[in-house]
């Protein structure tokens, strides 16, 4: 008799211990949606009007020249567009009025912005300046940017979402096209 309530209390001991432990939960880690992206290749566009030339990737885009002064580049499967607009300066007050208009239409959105990210190119070779400014969370144009040569070129650039959507889901798509826009960037020349 003893040794079965010895066996039943060894038994209740170990049925205590473990149904008492109390499950782990682990967080889950964060995800982001997986799109495959065909890989660049890059075409060259000229618009003679302005004598605006630049590489960009033709997998995914195209064309609609709007005016000989505006430009869209259209992402139409990823829902992006690029709107290019070339303005051509003609002393130092058209840069600095080119640059106030610039930073006018950035402040709505640098407003609704959870963070801000300044990036700046300088060729000296080819005497061309740019600035990129990337706002991440739910605004509609998460990058902009600007190219001049400071005398008489002021390219000006935004990337627009063209379908409300969630900043996580559509962040891949907007790093695919932002690598396009430093292409543009680093290969933007105006012929003389």
């Amino acid at each position: 008799m003893k040794s079965l309530h010895k066996i039943l209390f060894l038994f209740g001991l170990l049925l205590f211990h473990f149904s008492c432990d109390e499950p782990s939960y682990l967080p889950r880690e964060k995800a982001f949606l997986r799109l495959e992206f065909e890989k660049p290749m890059y075409d060259t566009f000229s618009n003679e009007s302005s004598k605006l030339n630049f590489i960009f990737n033709n997998a995914y885009s195209s064309f609609e020249i709007v005016s000989d002064e505006k430009t869209v580049l259209i992402y139409k499967d990823i829902k992006i567009e690029i709107i290019l607009s070339d303005i051509q300066l003609e002393n130092t007050s058209s840069f600095e009025e080119s640059l106030q208009n610039f930073y006018m239409f950035l402040e709505p959105h640098r407003k609704k912005s959870n963070q801000i990210s300044v990036k700046e190119f300088i060729s000296a070779d080819n005497k061309r300046f740019a600035k990129v400014f990337e706002m991440r969370g739910p605004v509609a144009s998460p990058l902009q940017f600007y190219v001049t040569d400071s005398i008489n070129n002021f390219l000006f650039g935004s990337m627009n979402l063209t379908e409300k959507s969630n900043y996580d889901s559509i962040y891949p798509s907007i790093m695919y096209v932002k690598n396009d826009i430093f292409s543009i960037i680093e290969s933007v020349n105006w012929e003389e």
